[in-house]
């Protein structure tokens, strides 16, 4: 595959070329293997590093202590890890209270390391939080 001009080497896209594929991201050329072991051996380690802080820190939030304190507490938790490895906040108004629930990686527990399960909920614990305070910490309910 020949590339054309520098604005193929800047342009995301995908090319195909017989039964190899090129990914060409800002000037990065991968083929779908390489893109594989990527994810299949980076990943888990981002995990099992996220995953680690987040044990570290978790005790040091307390129920009744501000969203600013807990999430100054969680977020360095998932520095490093790509938007696909996190689950995304949950804002809605109920009753008059605002609930914000903010979810922290807190597995798997390897082994069980599957791609098929990136961002499934029993790998995330939940911090609910009304009007700016954390009221729940987990998934079960009162």
């Amino acid at each position: 595959m020949k590339l054309v001009g520098m604005a193929a080497l800047l342009s995301t896209s995908v090319c195909v070329t017989g039964c190899d594929a090129v990914f060409i991201a800002i000037g990065v050329v991968q083929t779908i293997e390489e893109r594989r072991v990527l994810h299949e051996e980076t990943l888990p380690r981002l995990i099992e590093g996220a995953v680690n802080k987040y044990r570290t820190v978790a005790d040091q939030v307390k129920l009744g202590d501000s969203k600013q304190q807990a999430l100054a507490i969680l977020n360095p938790t998932h520095e490093g890890l790509p938007v696909s490895l996190l689950k995304e906040s949950e804002n809605y108004l109920k009753d008059g209270v605002i609930v914000d629930i903010y979810y922290a990686r807190s597995g798997p527990y390897p082994p069980t390391y599957s791609p098929q399960r990136l961002r499934a909920d029993e790998d995330f614990t939940p911090y609910v939080f009304h009007d700016g305070i954390l009221v729940a910490i987990g998934w079960e309910k009162p």
